[in-house]
């Protein structure tokens, strides 16, 4: 399983700064960086549940103000638009930032940053994307074809390869593939976001591409995504908490 690398952070300090090598607090220790969309997001939720703790405080882009991650917890697992959301935890020397990144290209700009400020490099990336690339080529799928279509997102990410291999050399990089989702049901559907062999498409082009850069490609939640569906489809009320609070009426996530 390729996500055991996940908390294989090389265990460097980072020097003070955010992603982008703005000022946070001085500070050094583990920092995880999450680029990428929605699924990102509930990623970081996923994280925030897991590390619980009274130390763990978290603040947004526009403010200075550090609070409590209770209410992030539930709030990053529905429709936000923040750009970047900091969370630390000084009691363990660990912080960890999102940056909403659908189309990777902020992911560029972080990754300029860190080759000229070295020591802002964090100990752990994790980024993704394929949906946003899905709506995006939308005309293209109608007119072209998947493939066609595709070739924007297998552009996007052939582009990134010199840079994400130059840190791959530096610290641990995670690619997450791309979620099966109860709404991609259809193998021919009008819509890209709803055409399962899409998704199919996407995860394969991206594993082509990040081949030999060093990046681990995070694969196993993709089958674990594909029992969320079908139990879901089964159970559309299913609960199990405390911790697993389903969103089955939610199509897009798992």
């Amino acid at each position: 399983d390729n996500a055991e690398r996940l908390s294989n952070d090389k265990g460097r300090d980072d020097a003070d700064g955010d992603a982008a090598g703005h000022s946070v607090e001085s500070f050094k220790g583990v920092h995880w960086v999450l680029l990428g969309d929605s699924h990102l997001r509930y990623l970081l939720g996923a994280f925030l549940t897991r590390f619980r703790s009274p130390g763990l405080k978290y603040r947004m882009r526009h403010t200075n103000e550090w609070q409590n991650t209770t209410l992030l917890e539930k709030q990053v697992r529905f429709y936000m638009t923040q750009p970047r959301i900091h969370v630390i935890d000084r009691d363990i020397n660990f912080r960890m930032t999102f940056l909403w990144d659908p189309y990777l290209k902020v992911l560029l700009q972080e990754m300029t940053t860190w080759e000229r400020r070295p020591q802002d490099t964090p100990t752990l990336v994790i980024f993704g994307s394929a949906l946003h690339w899905m709506v995006k080529t939308h005309e293209i799928y109608i007119s072209k074809g998947a493939e066609a279509a595709a070739a924007k997102y297998r552009e996007q990410l052939k582009s990134l390869r010199p840079h994400l291999t130059r840190l791959a050399n530096t610290t641990t990089v995670v690619f997450k593939l791309q979620d099966h989702l109860q709404r991609a049901i259809i193998n021919n559907s009008k819509e890209a976001v709803r055409t399962h062999s899409n998704y199919v498409l996407y995860n394969e082009i991206a594993v082509q591409e990040l081949a030999g850069t060093g990046v681990v490609v995070w694969d196993s939640t993709v089958p674990l995504s594909d029992g969320y569906a079908r139990e879901c489809i089964r159970s559309p009320n299913k609960q199990t908490p405390p911790y697993f609070h389903w969103k089955c009426q939610d199509l897009g996530h798992v």
